[in-house]
């Protein structure tokens, strides 16, 4: 009886939930027993905000289904809620339980929490019952749903960071954001372009669509890794080191950035090129798996940036991504 409900979550996606909050957390540019110590300076922050990410999640997940039930009947019969292996009603009590959890997990954030969280929740459930039907404006909602969940992650911290992060947001295209601490304000942003690029490539599958939405959707994705990379190769620390004759670190920070970033490039590149020379809607299906572990894959290039002895935290994520998709994989 569990598996029907891991399917139903789609439980593999949180691992981009725990790899977005320690990109965000990162991006702050304290150093990592600085991290360590804010985090247990406001521990009850970290739980509260954890909780709430993955209750705002699961509602996300089962809303979803829920939504789509009829059609998926037609289409994907052996789905938990089409197949009766989840009844319809369970779903919905479980739905609306993990809506309540998560706004009163966020209330114990104060105002901030509580608004954010309640933001993050109505873009999803937004996007579930009626966006992610329009072109384009579903893969906006989605974009809005993942990077306003990484500011209110940031509330694991406490409210200075977050209210930092809100005052950045105000100019996020800057050269000091692009090359220095504005990162904070520009993480949101390059996570928003990537889900939004991957949401609208992954809707052609379903939908009469036209070649160009597949070139404009492969080059935001392909732009958000591009602006990740490029922020690491031209920081404050890199070029220190380039001043201090530092050619080690500097090799060891633009290589590991590069071939990261690189293989990211090259393995969602390769399915693309071919789907948009060919025009094949059942390539966008093997792409959306790479799509999706591409997250952790950007999240692991952000870190880099910072803290490149936290990315291997990040990167090992893929592990349980791909274990939990196989065990659980949806129909």
């Amino acid at each position: 009886m569990l598996l029907p409900w891991l399917r139903l979550f789609r439980i593999a996606g949180l691992t981009t939930i725990v790899s977005n909050i320690i990109a965000v957390v990162v991006t702050t540019g304290l150093g990592s027993l600085d991290i360590v110590r804010e985090i247990g300076q406001h521990f009850p922050n970290a739980l509260w905000v954890s909780a709430a990410s993955v209750f705002i999640y699961l509602s996300g997940m089962i809303w979803n289904d829920s939504a789509d039930v009829e059609r998926d009947k037609l289409i994907a019969p052996k789905r938990p809620l089409p197949s009766g292996r989840i009844r319809f009603i369970n779903a919905w009590v479980i739905g609306v339980l993990c809506v309540v959890l998560a706004i009163m997990c966020a209330s114990q954030l104060g105002w901030r929490g509580f608004y954010t969280a309640s933001f993050v929740l109505c873009c999803a459930l937004s996007y579930n019952f009626g966006a992610k039907h329009i072109p384009w404006l579903g893969s906006l909602v989605m974009a809005l749903t993942r990077a306003s969940h990484a500011c209110f992650a940031l509330l694991m911290l406490g409210h200075e960071h977050f209210d930092v992060l809100l005052i950045n947001l105000r100019t996020p295209f800057s050269r000091d954001d692009l090359l220095g601490p504005g990162i904070l304000g520009l993480y949101p942003i390059l996570l928003g372009m990537y889900i939004f690029a991957l949401t609208l490539i992954s809707e052609l599958e379903d939908r009469k669509a036209q070649r160009w939405e597949l070139v404009v959707g492969s080059g935001i994705l392909i732009l958000s890794l591009l602006i990740a990379i490029f922020h690491n190769v031209t920081t404050t620390q890199v070029r220190d080191m380039w001043v201090e004759r530092n050619i080690t670190g500097v090799a060891l920070t633009v290589g590991a950035t590069v071939l990261v970033g690189g293989w990211a490039i090259w393995r969602l590149v390769a399915i693309l090129y071919q789907a948009i020379r060919l025009a094949k809607r059942n390539l966008i299906g093997p792409f959306m798996i790479r799509g999706l572990s591409g997250i952790i894959v950007l999240d692991t290039i952000v870190v880099l940036g910072f803290r490149p002895e936290l990315a291997p935290l990040v990167i090992v994520l893929l592990l349980p991504f791909f274990i939990l998709g196989r065990l659980a994989r949806m129909d």
